[in-house]
This record gives C-alpha cells, sequence and structure tokens, in this order.
C-alpha cells in the first residue's frame, strides 16, 4: 500500500487503491477456494469410482480363488486315481511276468515232451522193425 501526503483528494485515491487491492486478493482467495473445493470433488468422485473398481477386481479375483480351488481338488482326486492306477497297474505287470515265466516253463516241458515221444516213437519202430527182421 503506498501512503501519500498530498491532499484529500490523495489520501481517498490511496485508500480506494488499498480498498480495490483487498477485494483482488479477497476475490483470488475465493477463486482459489473454489478450484481447490471443485479438485476435492474431482479426487473424491475418482477415489469412489477407483474403490469400486477395486471392489470389482476383488469379487473377480475371489472368483477365480474358488475356481482355482476347485481345480486343486479335482486334481488331488485326479493323482490319487493316477496312482491307484499306477499301482494295480504294477502288481499286474507282476503277475504277468509271473504268468510268462510259467508259460515259458510249459512251453520247455511241452518241447521236452514232444522230443521225448518222438524218441520213443522211434524207439518202438526201431523194435517193430527188429521184431519183424530178426537178422
Amino acid at each position: 500500500a503506498v501512503v501519500s501526503t498530498q491532499s484529500t483528494w490523495g489520501v481517498s485515491r490511496v485508500l480506494l487503491y488499498q480498498k480495490e487491492t483487498k477485494q483482488d486478493k479477497m476475490d483470488a482467495i475465493k477463486k482459489k477456494m473454489e478450484k481447490l473445493a471443485n479438485e476435492t470433488a474431482e479426487a473424491e468422485a475418482r477415489i469412489v469410482k477407483f474403490e469400486a473398481m477395486k471392489a470389482a477386481n476383488e469379487q473377480e479375483a475371489d472368483k477365480f480363488e474358488e475356481q482355482l480351488r476347485l481345480v486343486q481338488k479335482k486334481i488331488q482326486g485326479l493323482e490319487g486315481s493316477f496312482d491307484m492306477c499306477i499301482e494295480d497297474l504294477f502288481n499286474q505287470t507282476v503277475k504277468l511276468e509271473a504268468m510268462d515265466k510259467k508259460a515259458g516253463m510249459a512251453e520247455s516241458e511241452a518241447s521236452g515232451l514232444r522230443s521225448k515221444q518222438i524218441l520213443l516213437q522211434e524207439r518202438a519202430e526201431k523194435q517193430e522193425e527188429d521184431s519183424l527182421n530178426p537178422f
């Protein structure tokens, strides 16, 4: 504020200038407060929007976690079934190997009996020939 020692008119002018300056400052403060109020309202609106998005995302995440839990439960069930199948396969393989061994032994025995039968037949034929031809 400028202070003048001139006439009354000069003092009035200085007071008028101070009054206008004060009003301008008040107007500036008012505008700034309005601007801050608008920015606050916009920020609060964004907060509400993002909180709604967050809630929707959390709900979707919960849904996916439930689906994941169900899939993991199914996987555990399938793993149990798989383990049982592997155990059954092992047991059947052991039985099959035992049966193959028995079959191999039976084939060997059958082959031996065929050879014995052939020898006995040959011997019988030879004895028959010898009995028919004594000399």
